[in-house]
């Protein structure tokens, strides 16, 4: 018996941080309830229920992301880049004006 040799397993077993809670999505995705849910509703983003809880299989939710990189954004979510200033209209910044 030592002979024999086994290959590993190509597919691997989800562990139990693979996957998402809608809270855990809104930190992912950092955006609101409203929005997570809206998202998991319309199946833009996919989700399994048990019961009555709602999960998010995290490889699926990075292929989604992968097929619409804007889906957090377009959907109702301001863009914060951090690369980009705020909006400042009516704002007057100038400092030495009285």
């Amino acid at each position: 018996m030592d002979n024999l040799k086994t290959e590993p397993r190509i597919a691997q077993e989800p562990h139990a941080s693979d996957w998402l809670t809608p809270k855990d999505l809104q930190h992912e995705l950092r955006i609101g309830e409203k929005l997570a849910y809206k998202l998991l509703n319309s199946g833009s983003i996919p989700s399994v229920r048990v019961g009555g809880l709602i999960r998010i299989y995290r490889p699926q939710l990075e292929e989604a992301l992968l097929d619409d990189p804007d889906l957090g954004n377009e959907k109702g979510r301001a863009d914060t880049r951090p690369d980009q200033q705020p909006p400042t209209k009516g704002v007057n910044c100038d400092s030495n004006r009285q």
